[in-house]
């Protein structure tokens, strides 16, 4: 899944990497009937697309997570549409949701929409506006923060939760 743009330095100095992935996930997903994650609604994935999302929560911790770090424990997995009231203030999720990495899949464009994801390490702030299947790896070390800003259209992904015992 690595291709030659995939920089993992800036895990480390800007709380993030990105890298687009060579299987089509978003393409397997777009037809799916994401959630919005605002909806009052709980969020019920049908078992076959929650197998899918283990799958591909193994493959991501295959292909990236081990390639840097060789104690990891995957957590929650799970997929959206939008953002939810707390994501969009500067935060942290291992404070809040006790997992320190998570990769983050994107299904749609969102530099079509003008969505995005902003990550700062305390000296920087990084605007990210991750196009179709493309991944955003996020270092949730307590020195790094992030948000998300929904500003039209559709902004579904996938989000695969990680705890590192390395990033603690």
């Amino acid at each position: 899944m690595l291709n030659g743009n995939f920089k993992i330095d800036d895990f480390f100095v800007k709380g993030y990497c990105t890298d687009v992935l060579s299987s089509n996930i978003a393409a397997e997903f777009s037809n799916y009937d994401f959630t919005n994650c605002n909806s009052a609604n709980r969020m019920q994935v049908p078992e076959q697309v929650q197998q899918r999302l283990d799958s591909i929560h193994l493959s991501l911790a295959d292909n990236y997570v081990s390639k840097i770090f060789t104690s990891y424990e995957l957590l929650n997995n799970g997929l959206w549409d939008g953002v939810d009231s707390g994501s969009s203030d500067w935060h942290n999720d291992q404070k809040a949701r006790g997992f320190n990495s998570n990769i983050l899949v994107y299904i749609d464009d969102n530099r079509v929409y003008n969505n995005y994801i902003m990550v700062t390490n305390g000296a920087e702030e990084f605007k990210i506006q991750p196009q179709s299947n493309q991944l955003v790896w996020l270092n949730q070390s307590s020195c790094f923060k992030h948000k998300a800003i929904h500003t039209s259209g559709p902004r579904r992904l996938l989000s695969f939760e990680f705890f590192v015992e390395d990033l603690t």
